[in-house]
């Protein structure tokens, strides 16, 4: 399976910029495989990997549901419930992930008119997950209480939890399991992955794709099946994840959180391997 995620030094969670290209035509695709959280400092650096591309004359195609139009007209009272609920739950996870220090996906990348939305709807994912499943994944952060301000404790058990939950998905991801998808996700995950690669045949230019991590498995496989080949990976830290024992601690003693995720001790720069034609 194709590796899309890793634990480097212990404590570097990283996620892969793999680089495609066409035999027969030469084309290049630069998939960006982007972790939903981190620090800004990662998301700089991809962007800037996305604007250098762009400058070389490759278009630019990103994921985002809640920017693609939708006949929301057409929608039921129930599919206008659910839309409410989902944008709130995901606003409540945007806003509990600032206050940790991290950054969402979409805020750290930020917005450039010129970079284009090839993905499904979020009613469109409504629709194929069906009312259950989408239900099922909003309703943990819906019924859950708002973090108070003047209380650092829910800081330290989400980076406590983050601190087991990512160094278990970067082992789940070593061993080469895919990505474990929420019940009723899977047909969601098929269908936008078969959207991105038909984006990618829609036109003959270069590109770059920017997708969620967990879809990179899916991703590749389509691209290789069509011809490209990965000729050069790099590999940049998301997030750099206290130890769990430090987590604990700070979840005990509640410290200031003024460095939620810990203070580095130097900057690291991507890991690099060697040109191959896999």
């Amino acid at each position: 399976m194709t590796p899309y995620l890793r634990l480097a030094d212990r404590h570097n969670l990283q996620t892969p910029v793999y680089h495609y290209v066409h035999p027969d035509s030469g084309r290049r695709v630069t998939l960006i495989s982007a972790m939903p959280i981190g620090e800004a400092a990662y998301y700089a650096r991809l962007t800037t990997i996305i604007n250098d591309r762009e400058s070389e004359g490759a278009v630019v195609h990103r994921e985002g549901p809640d920017h693609v139009p939708a006949a929301e007209d057409n929608s039921t009272a129930e599919e206008q419930k659910l839309l409410a609920d989902w944008r709130r739950a995901h606003r409540m996870e945007a806003n509990r992930v600032a206050l940790a220090g991290l950054v969402g996906h979409h805020t750290g990348l930020g917005h450039h008119p010129h970079w284009r939305y090839i993905d499904v709807s979020t009613l469109d994912i409504i629709r194929i997950a069906g009312h259950r499943s989408i239900t099922d994944r909003i309703r943990p952060t819906l019924t859950s209480r708002d973090w108070p301000l003047d209380d650092p404790r829910p800081i330290y058990a989400f980076r406590l939890l983050m601190a087991i939950g990512l160094r278990l998905g970067a082992i789940t991801a070593r061993l080469g399991t895919p990505p474990r998808h929420r019940r009723g996700f899977e047909t969601v995950v098929a269908r936008r992955t078969a959207v991105a690669l038909d984006g990618v045949a829609a036109t003959h230019q270069d590109m770059v794709l920017v997708w969620n991590a967990a879809y990179t498995p899916s991703l590749d496989t389509g691209l290789r099946n069509t011809g490209y080949q990965r000729i050069h990976t790099d590999w940049y830290t998301a997030i750099t994840l206290p130890t769990i024992s430090r987590a604990c601690q700070d979840l005990i003693r509640n410290p200031e959180p003024t460095q939620p995720w810990g203070k580095r001790h130097h900057e690291h720069e991507p890991s690099r391997r060697p040109r191959h034609h896999p």
